[in-house]
């Protein structure tokens, strides 16, 4: 027994179980459906799409450039002595400023 909520078609659990290949293939067909466990709406089956993501369709509105890159990012390069800590340059670095 399907029923309609707001155009979204509606099966409860018991039905799903016996007849899930029929469900899965009106579903493969582009219909959603939600599942229903005594009345109440618990769970929603709907087809997968190949739509673009969100930068996908910024792309294709021109609002966004796709990244030039690809692969992991590269470490940055280690820029001053690395056998020093950071607090150590700082600390000479205000010295240096104070004469």
């Amino acid at each position: 027994m399907v029923s309609y909520n707001g155009g979204v078609k509606q099966i409860g659990i018991r039905e799903l179980n016996q007849h899930a290949s029929r469900v899965i293939d009106r579903v493969r067909n582009g219909e959603v459906i939600e599942v229903t466990d005594r009345g109440t709406p618990v769970a929603r089956v709907v087809p997968i799409t190949d739509t673009p993501g969100l930068l996908g369709r910024l792309v294709q509105e021109g609002r966004a450039l796709p990244p030039e890159a690809r692969g992991t990012i590269p470490i940055p390069v280690a820029a001053g002595d690395t056998a020093r800590s950071a607090s150590d340059e700082v600390a000479e670095a205000r010295l240096k400023e104070r004469w």
